[in-house]
């Protein structure tokens, strides 16, 4: 019985890494227009939120598959390069759009990266803990913390 609960302890204290380090994981993108925040919550129905705190307006989408809330918060707006596009004629959508998308998908490959890096961490730091005496081995702990945090890290931000 100790053995199972030592594993499940292991299991549970990777997945709480991963997922503390998921959700508090924040980074600030410059972009052609502006700064944005990018950050997630995980746990949520799947949705794209953007914010402008400047004006308070918000808006979600409903695009994202996986079961966490994505978040782009405006920081800061680079009026000169808003000017410059308008007296351009056109706004030039296509680039602004590129340049958020890569955005975001640099912060969540990076965000995962974390999330699993900090749950293997923590999973690792349990079953190194509750070595010896009636629990498993070392090495199958060990193992099951690098099993545990890599499926999290597989299967997108903590589904």
């Amino acid at each position: 019985m100790a053995r199972v609960l030592i594993v499940l302890l292991v299991i549970v204290a990777t997945i709480a890494g991963a997922g503390t380090a998921m959700s508090t994981f924040r980074i600030d993108r410059d972009l052609d227009v502006g700064r944005v925040r990018l950050s997630v919550d995980p746990l949520h129905r799947g949705s794209l939120d953007l914010y402008v705190p400047l004006v308070d307006w918000g808006v979600r989408f409903p695009v994202v598959r996986l079961p966490a809330r994505v978040n782009v918060d405006v920081r800061s707006i680079d009026r000169d390069a808003v000017v410059r596009l308008a007296e351009a004629g056109t706004l030039d959508v296509k680039l602004v759009r590129e340049q958020a998308r890569d955005a975001l998908a640099f912060y969540l490959r990076l965000a995962i990266a974390v999330a699993t890096v900090a749950g293997l961490a923590l999973g690792l730091l349990v079953a190194l803990a509750a070595r010896g005496g009636k629990g498993p081995p070392l090495r199958v702990t060990l193992a099951v913390a690098a099993a545990t945090a890599l499926a999290a890290g597989t299967s997108g931000p903590l589904a």
